[in-house]
């Protein structure tokens, strides 16, 4: 795999085709052009190749001379610089180092030294991360990645894709799609990780034998929620896109349905209007684009329902409206890590003023994609149809955001997945999107794995001003180790990701750890969210523990760690966007 050649270190070569020879070149003069021909090209591969290097001196390299047929001399240059830098033998189109940002199509993407989050996009791309613990995402498309230099987390997404981790000790998978994937450098044999979706090649890592799908591949929570956006069953339907965590037949799922509650509108442009309608849901395999293949028969189907709404409002038990168990006539088998796509439609001959919703846990435009651990929203999104299916990031009133389905799957051997995680946690009466981090308030997560946990990385969401955090991994008796976190300013809205990798660590079943978070630079205002699973209060969810982190708890403390209570005192709740890196073997 070819290295990125970054602009000013390499320079181009100029055209070296000779003139072509006659018929009566003496065979010793052919010998001559090739063998010349060929110690030109190889020296201008072997150049072309040089890794970066701002120390590389130019001046040495001159013309040279190839002999054409009648025995003269054409000068060939060898330099021409500066030139345009290249990804893979490739001119970039999209350079990071100079403000560039993807587009939909097709890419030839250079980024920089340091630690890059890109986001390829949609369209065939070539991606070149260079230096820095890189996390880079193909987006749909046919894409080819190299993470360089740096422990890098690579992700194909849909299309088939290459991924080639470069030095460092890397995390490749290649989620749909037929796809290779790479080590590369000195750990070919073994320092990078494979996800089972990646097929080895020759000079693989080693790959990843048991566990769950790359995009489940994971312990804790890797959600995040600036606040619930509902999308109607009207006139469109609406497909919530699933990545299958466990293989076997699913009996049937829970979801939040939403209609208005007390002062709550009711009617067209709200939540619910009329009787709600009559839904009906469809379970459809994925046509390997990102949306439901319907070329056949769903592979299971809910009978029509009535949610039985009066003015738009729920009667009686809101839990039965909001939160019912939808169980498959006959339930599907379906595989692990395979896309499915759940599909509602409304029947209602007037579905514009009788419907429902669906709520999802919502973030702003510019946090599209999720956090490094988790799934994708390749693995787990919302569609609509609107004569064909499209990705649905628009809210009325608000610019594009993401859209994470509220979704559990329910197997027949008890087992569950999925998000379960329903609104924003509340202190008391009121519910706060964010809760201030500094050296006193801290936050935690306590939680006492049910079996052990093997984990290599922690990832952490936060909000607000450029600050440096410190997080520490501790059990009652001691410290396993505390790593501290840079993050810039992010604002209130978009938030930003930050990654610790470490040596693995074993966390045991039956024991209680605590993942801590303080501030220890930054003089602006840095917040962390809590979401909720709606385990107990008026609105009990009764999603199963399989879709949360049901093993722990968010907890405060306002007297720098002194003492300590439960986050919120009506739910469990958990950190938002507080997840480690999971390895299997």
């Amino acid at each position: 795999m070819a290295a990125p050649t970054p602009n000013d270190d390499v320079a181009s070569t100029g055209d070296a085709a000779p003139a072509a020879t006659s018929s009566g070149t003496r065979a010793l003069v052919a010998g001559v052009f090739v063998l010349a021909t060929v110690v030109l090209t190889t020296a201008v591969l072997v150049f072309t190749a040089r890794p970066a290097d701002d120390d590389v001196d130019t001046s040495a390299l001159t013309d040279t001379a190839v002999a054409d047929e009648a025995g003269e001399a054409d000068d060939v240059d060898t330099v021409a610089g500066p030139t345009t830098p290249t990804c893979d033998g490739l001119a970039v189109t999209v350079d990071l180092a100079v403000g560039a940002t993807p587009t939909p199509g097709d890419d030839v993407i250079l980024g920089t030294a340091g630690a890059d989050l890109i986001d390829a996009l949609a369209g065939n791309d070539v991606v070149c991360a260079e230096g820095g613990d890189d996390n880079i995402l193909g987006g749909a498309g046919n894409d080819r990645i190299f993470g360089g230099d740096g422990n890098d987390v690579l992700s194909g997404n849909a299309g088939d894709d290459v991924l080639d981790g470069g030095p460092g000790d890397d995390f490749l998978d290649g989620n749909e799609g037929t796809d290779v994937c790479e080590g590369g450098g000195e750990n070919e044999a073994g320092g990078d990780r494979l996800g089972p979706d990646c097929e080895a090649s020759a000079t693989a890592a080693t790959e990843v034998a048991a566990g769950p799908p790359a995009a489940w591949a994971f312990y804790g929570n890797p959600w995040t929620m600036r606040s619930l956006a509902d999308v109607g069953i009207e006139d469109e339907r609406v497909s919530v896109r699933i990545t299958a965590k466990y293989g076997g037949v699913m009996t049937g799922f829970r979801t939040y349905y939403k209609a208005a509650i007390g002062s709550q509108t009711a009617g067209p442009g709200s939540y619910s209007a009329g009787t709600g309608g009559t839904i009906t849901v469809t379970l459809w395999p994925d046509d390997g684009n990102g949306f439901p293949d319907e070329s056949g028969t769903p592979l299971a189907e809910i009978p029509p329902w009535a949610p039985s709404l009066v003015n738009g409002r729920p009667v009686g038990s809101q839990h039965d409206t909001f939160f019912k168990f939808s169980e498959w006539t006959t339930p599907p088998t379906i595989e692990a890590g395979g896309v499915y796509h759940v599909v509602f439609e409304n029947l209602d001959p007037n579905p514009n003023t009788n419907f429902l919703s669906i709520n999802n846990g919502y973030e702003v435009s510019g946090a599209l994609e999720r956090g490094p651990f988790g799934p994708q929203v390749a693995d787990w999104g919302i569609l609509r149809d609107t004569g064909e299916w499209l990705e649905w990031t628009t809210r009325a009133g608000r610019a594009d955001g993401r859209y994470d389905p509220i979704f559990v799957a329910e197997m027949a051997d008890g087992s569950s997945w999925g998000n379960g995680y329903m609104e924003m946690a509340d202190q008391g009466t009121s519910i706060q999107r964010y809760r201030p981090v500094t050296d006193a308030s801290i936050v935690r997560q306590m939680f006492t794995p049910t079996e052990d946990h093997v984990v290599d990385a922690v990832a952490l969401h936060v909000f607000g001003d450029a600050a440096t955090m410190e997080v520490e991994l501790r059990t009652d008796d001691a410290s396993l180790g505390s790593w501290p976190l840079a993050f810039t300013a992010s604002g209130n809205d978009l938030g930003q990701w930050q990654t610790q990798e470490f040596d693995p660590i074993t966390l045991e079943e039956g024991t209680t750890y605590y993942l801590s978070l303080r501030k220890t630079a930054g003089s602006g205002a840095t917040t962390i969210s809590v979401i909720r699973d709606g385990s107990a209060g008026g609105l009990t969810t009764n999603f199963p523990d399989g879709a949360t982190w049901s093993d722990g708890e968010a907890q405060l403390s306002s007297n720098a760690g002194e003492s300590w209570s439960n986050f919120s005192p009506a739910d469990r709740a958990d950190l938002a966007g507080l997840v480690f890196r999971e390895q299997f073997s």
